[in-house]
């Protein structure tokens, strides 16, 4: 009997590996059931591109489904991941011409999430969005998150999709302990397809999920598809929620490795990096990177007739100066400083702010 069980499990997994290779980059390996192929595969006919020619040129521009890439704050390289195999199912990847996690939202209401991971497996592992609905994230400075603990930064929502298992809703609003709200059980809401792109020398996989954004708002009142979201994207190498947990395998949009995953830290950079966007937004632009705030140099007096700075944004950027938040002037970026001339009117008490706008 168990030389039996043995060669069922070596038959599954060698059939899975010959499903995977070869084929054509657009064609779904393992279709979402139910109602969840509909959504996933609105015409049915086992391709995530638009035709059953597969993707060609671009898996974005031929994708039947029209996603809109996440804003990240860099190049996603392979290979950075903290627990599990470099270019492998929980691996994210990006040779810059593509995007490690995009998003869609459909007629019906679904948030719809696709992943660009460096391998397939029929192993059951974790795809989480973290969502900050509040604007608020980190520790210090005037957008700290009050509820922000060591793990959580700010988020109040988890998002998981666990191969295998299913979809599941988090409340992990100021803890690491996250708290389910609701489950999607089975594979109704999840496929695994062939992306077009070969970033590690072989196949890449698109790993397409999806939740009714109704499911979050019964559970979030405050969550609409009018509230401003922040989103960070993270795989696991466990399937259950990846917030707090030794499992935390790779973030999108940044390099690990070069953060010595403190992931704190990674989750403040990829954070501030998203300008707040509504789901409708993320499905129907893609919303720019927030331009890092400039900094303001020396001593304002009542006297004062220029207000100067520094900015790591590139020449010619635009800065914008702020009076007890009224538009005082306009200048611009010059070698990473800049200046603004013919101020007048200070009175004591002023509060002076500057914003930078990159092109």
């Amino acid at each position: 009997m168990k030389v039996f069980l043995r060669n069922i499990i070596l038959f599954f997994i060698i059939s899975f590996a010959l499903i995977a290779n070869g084929q054509t980059p657009g064609v779904i390996v393992q279709k979402a059931t139910g109602a969840g192929s509909a959504v996933l595969d609105p015409n049915n006919d086992g391709y995530v591109s638009a035709t059953t020619a597969g993707f060609s040129t671009n898996d974005k521009t031929q994708s039947e489904i029209n996603y809109r890439p996440i804003p990240m704050p860099g190049l996603e390289p392979n290979s950075d991941l903290g627990p599990g195999p470099d270019c492998k199912y929980t691996d994210f990847v990006d040779s810059g011409v593509e995007d490690p996690a995009l998003l869609a939202y459909d007629g019906s209401g679904n948030m719809l999430i696709r992943l660009r991971l460096g391998g397939l497996a029929p192993n059951s592992k974790g795809y989480s969005i973290f969502i900050d609905i509040d604007e608020k994230l980190g520790f210090t400075g005037p957008n700290a998150d009050p509820n922000a603990i060591p793990g959580n930064p700010g988020f109040e929502i988890e998002v998981s999709c666990q191969t295998n298992f299913g979809i599941y809703l988090y409340n992990v609003d100021g803890t690491i302990s996250p708290s389910e709200e609701a489950s999607l059980l089975g594979s109704d809401y999840y496929q695994k397809s062939v992306a077009l792109s070969t970033d590690c020398g072989d196949a890449d996989y698109f790993y397409d999920f999806y939740i009714p954004f109704s499911l979050i708002t019964t559970h979030f009142p405050s969550v609409t598809t009018s509230t401003k979201l922040r989103m960070a994207i993270m795989t696991s190498m466990s399937p259950a929620a990846a917030l707090g947990s030794n499992s935390q395998s790779d973030l999108t949009g940044i390099n690990d490795a070069t953060y010595n995953y403190n992931y704190d830290q990674m989750f403040i950079t990829v954070i501030e990096n998203f300008y707040p966007s509504t789901v409708v937004e993320l499905a129907t632009s893609t919303p720019a990177d927030r331009s890092p705030c400039p900094t303001i140099t020396g001593s304002i007096t009542t006297s004062t007739t220029s207000i100067s700075g520094t900015s790591t944004e590139a020449n010619g950027s635009t800065i914008k100066v702020y009076k007890n938040g009224s538009l005082l002037g306009t200048t611009t970026v010059s070698s990473n400083s800049w200046i603004l001339n013919g101020v007048s009117g200070l009175s004591g008490g002023d509060i002076i702010t500057a914003t930078a706008t990159a092109s």
